[in-house]
């Protein structure tokens, strides 16, 4: 029998009839990666011309905080030390919930983030993408307050131009987004930016693309996924005039990539001397008896003393140079042999 269910949240009623009566409520391991992804929303109700979600997914649908805890309980009891919340639009985190009710009672993300800080345990948590205009006031306070919560985040800036914005049909200026990112510079300590970019997006000139990067290295990005455009049937973008040759498209990546390579490593040297909490990934491949790993701040760091069982586990690293946009230091940890250190 072949059933094609369009709402995911049937799902448990239409395979009771194939007698699956126990629908699991949330995941309580996470194999074989160094952190557990917690999906905590889901939808979006933004109408961005490139995006074809709000067409197939319009209903924002936030998990209940109760749901939320014991889910990442039992994740942290079984050894997990990084949750990493995610959602279709993470920072409308609530709205649902909170729909009819007092303000007393309306829950948002930072409320989340307060209620897991609480759970015992040494783990942290990182938030998945956010909308710069989401990354409000109560958020910055709320992640500034928590030590758990990493101080790093993924603000989507899709392109620094505003009359691509406009036609992208974003909710934002490119002023307003680094007003909005200093803000938050101001409130946390040291935090890393990463963002995703397009380029290629339809009528996208010489001009606007540099507008991009003046934006980009105006907040200092020290991660930005970088992305060609290309055309999904159903969007409104698929019916602008402009197209941009791949040729193009493909020379503007590649700057774009270079950029973000110079932006990096200006943003990781200003972590030296720091310390920093980092989950190691793996040996170093580059250097035998190294431990490799990412940071709190989202930069891969390296460091003398690697044993298999360290794999998922969470180390203090002072930082003492830079090699390769991979920082380099040494556990505070414990005492592990020393092996020579590169020289930056």
């Amino acid at each position: 029998m072949t059933r094609v269910v369009t709402d995911k949240n049937a799902m448990p009623n239409e395979l009771q009839e194939f007698g699956v009566e126990h629908w699991p409520a949330g995941i309580t391991r996470f194999d074989g990666h160094q952190r557990a992804f917690v999906k905590v929303q889901d939808g979006c109700l933004l109408n961005c011309t490139f995006c074809i979600i709000p067409s197939v997914r319009p209903r924002v649908l936030s998990r209940p905080i109760d749901v939320i805890v014991p889910e990442v309980t039992e994740l942290v009891a079984s050894g997990v030390q990084e949750i990493v919340l995610t959602g279709i639009h993470l920072g409308h985190y609530g709205i649902d919930l909170s729909k009819g009710r007092p303000k007393s009672e309306w829950r948002r993300l930072w409320h989340l983030l307060e209620r897991l800080s609480d759970i015992p345990g040494e783990f942290r948590i990182r938030l998945s993408s956010l909308e710069a205009a989401e990354a409000r006031d109560d958020l910055a306070r709320a992640m500034a307050s928590l030590p758990k919560v990493t101080p790093h985040l993924h603000l989507c800036l899709q392109s620094g131009s505003d009359r691509i914005l406009r036609l992208m049909k974003r909710r934002y200026t490119s002023s307003g987004f680094l007003q909005r990112v200093e803000r938050l510079r101001k409130a946390l300590d040291q935090p890393a930016f990463t963002t995703d970019i397009i380029v290629g997006f339809p009528g996208e000139t010489d001009a606007d693309f540099e507008a991009t990067c003046r934006v980009a290295q105006d907040v200092g990005f020290s991660k930005i996924h970088v992305f060609s455009y290309s055309p999904r049937e159903g969007t409104p973008a698929t019916a602008l005039p402009g197209r941009v040759p791949a040729a193009i498209i493909a020379q503007r990546r590649d700057s774009l990539r270079n950029l973000e390579h110079e932006l990096a490593s200006r943003y990781y040297r200003s972590l030296i001397g720091r310390e920093l909490d980092v989950m190691v990934e793996g040996e170093d491949p580059n250097y035998a008896g190294h431990s490799l790993g990412t940071s709190c701040r989202y930069a891969p760091v390296s460091f003398p003393g690697y044993v298999a069982a360290s794999r998922g586990r969470r180390s203090p690293v002072r930082i003492h140079g830079l090699v390769d946009r991979i920082l380099q230091g040494s556990s505070l940890e414990r005492k592990l042999d020393r092996l020579p250190l590169p020289i930056a």
